[in-house]
Order: structure tokens, then C-alpha cells, then sequence
């Protein structure tokens, strides 16, 4: 049950502050959006595997 709702707390962080910010900063830039897809899977494949640890 904790882990459900760590898991909630990584995607609106992500959704709601990480993605709008990394998107406003890459804007205008070439490959942006490849950018920020390759910055999410990282994400949370980092988050994946911290979860599969505790």
C-alpha cells in the first residue's frame, strides 16, 4: 500500500512540475519532444527499480 502511493506522489511530480518545466526549457530547441521522452523513461525506470529494491 505504501508503495501505491509513492508511486502516485513520482507521477504528479512528474506530470504536474517536471514535465511542464523540462518542456518549457527545451522548447524551440531541435529533437525536444525526443528529449523529454528520453528524460521521462529514465525517470521512471529509475523509479522502477527503486521501488523493486524497498
Amino acid at each position: 500500500m505504501e508503495d501505491k502511493s509513492k508511486n502516485l506522489g513520482v507521477d504528479e511530480l512528474w506530470n504536474n512540475k517536471l514535465k511542464p518545466l523540462l518542456k518549457d526549457y527545451f522548447r524551440g530547441e531541435r529533437n525536444a519532444e525526443h528529449k523529454l521522452d528520453v528524460l521521462e523513461s529514465a525517470y521512471f525506470m529509475s523509479d522502477a527499480n527503486d521501488s523493486s529494491e524497498g
